[in-house]
């Protein structure tokens, strides 16, 4: 039986067709590529020359490494604004702390997450208070914003130390115990920012504030204008230390709002929650460490082991910073400030902010202010209304 040779030619046409086809494709993909590009030329440059997309629209991401140029990579995200969490009708759901129940006559807790903030208690948030050491976090906060590199060697001019010796009187110093006028002393811009936030350095915020504005008056001012851009309602500073000044002041909910701004650094959040380190500098030519430890995590927990960075069960106080000044009320009265800032994580990953400041002659100490966090925490269904 004969058969018919037709395969061969069947084949022939297919891998034509084939051919063909690809050639086709080839052809496409070249012509859709050349009126591509331009195409999204055109959309990327109308995109930009475009309205700017809203923060709430998108979370931006962060690094998980503190960066060396915090003003580039660390930037505050989500600018909390005092007037955003103020109307009438929320001030109606805040829910009004008992006195009675706390040590500090000043309190203000705030709830702070992705841009959005809110009072969830408070007692005389809104009142004048002197600050003291708290202070630092909008220093902090302001000089973040300014430095290109945490690597930056600063120089240390000894005639700050005399220059500002009045802001200097009783207050923790690091920098200028280890430096005389004859020596050849440099800090790294880290370093200075670690000492400043774990031991509240004054010093160190003198060098590291000259060294970024040129002078430290005007790195204060740099610090009121802050204030401005966060529209806070009753804050003024006249040095970036803390010192006791009348025309230094600000509130309890000003201070949160502060340092729920100061929270979205990266680098600041690690600060303000190292409990102790290592930090190198350079003198005449040799290398050595300060040794710096945290007031609350370091020096107040260790020597209170009843008390920890856990205050209530399913919370974890992430960073804070402490503040500690006094004033005279006439030739007899002495007022003493005591304050503490902190930042708490909840297991759901909420972030809290507390203020807690007590004014007064009779003296509270740090204890005191940690208890009342404790307080606030471990009563979180009757503070902590959403």
């Amino acid at each position: 039986m004969a058969v018919k040779q037709t395969e061969p030619k069947n084949n022939f046409k297919q891998f034509s067709r084939f051919v063909f086809g690809a050639f086709f494709a080839f052809l496409l993909v070249v012509v859709l590529f050349a009126v591509g590009s331009p195409l999204r030329r055109f959309l990327l440059e109308e995109k930009q020359d475009g309205t700017q997309t809203n923060p709430s629209d998108s979370t931006p991401s962060v690094d998980d490494e503190p960066s060396d140029s915090p003003q580039d990579e660390n930037p505050v995200i989500y600018p909390y604004r005092l007037n955003t969490i103020l109307t009438e009708v929320e001030r109606d759901n805040v829910t009004a702390v008992n006195a009675s129940s706390f040590i500090s006559d000043h309190i203000a807790l705030l709830k702070s997450d992705n841009g959005e903030m809110a009072l969830l208690a408070s007692l005389n948030a809104d009142e004048r208070i002197h600050p003291a050491s708290m202070t630092k976090v909008m220093t902090l906060l302001v000089a973040a914003e300014h430095v290109t590199s945490l690597e930056d060697e600063v120089p240390v001019k000894g005639e700050l130390f005399d220059q500002y010796a009045d802001l200097l009187k009783g207050t923790e110093q690091f920098v200028s115990y280890k430096f005389d006028k004859k020596d050849n002393m440099t800090v790294p811009v880290k370093t200075l920012m670690y000492l400043i936030g774990m031991e509240s350095a004054a010093d160190a915020t003198l060098v590291l504030t000259d060294y970024l504005a040129g002078s430290h008056e005007t790195f204060v001012a740099w610090m009121n204008q802050k204030a401005q851009d966060l529209q806070l309602r009753d804050t003024h500073f006249t040095n970036a230390i803390g010192i006791y000044d009348e025309n230094l002041y600000s509130t309890a909910l000003d201070m949160a709002v502060i340092m729920a701004n100061a929270m979205q650094v990266d680098i600041l959040t690690e600060i303000l929650g190292t409990e102790e380190a290592g930090l190198p500098f350079e003198l005449n030519g040799a290398k050595k460490n300060f040794w710096p430890k945290h007031t609350l995590f370091f020096d107040f927990y260790s020597k209170n082991t009843s008390y920890s960075r856990k205050p209530a069960a399913g919370y974890y106080v992430a960073a804070a910073k402490t503040g500690t000044e006094s004033y005279q009320i006439g030739k007899k009265e002495t007022v003493y400030i005591k304050a503490l800032v902190s930042m708490t994580t909840d297991e759901r990953g909420g972030h809290y902010i507390l203020v807690t400041v007590s004014e007064s002659s009779s003296g509270a100490v740090l204890k005191d202010l940690v208890s009342d966090l404790n307080v606030m925490y471990q009563n979180a269904a009757t503070y902590m209304k959403q």
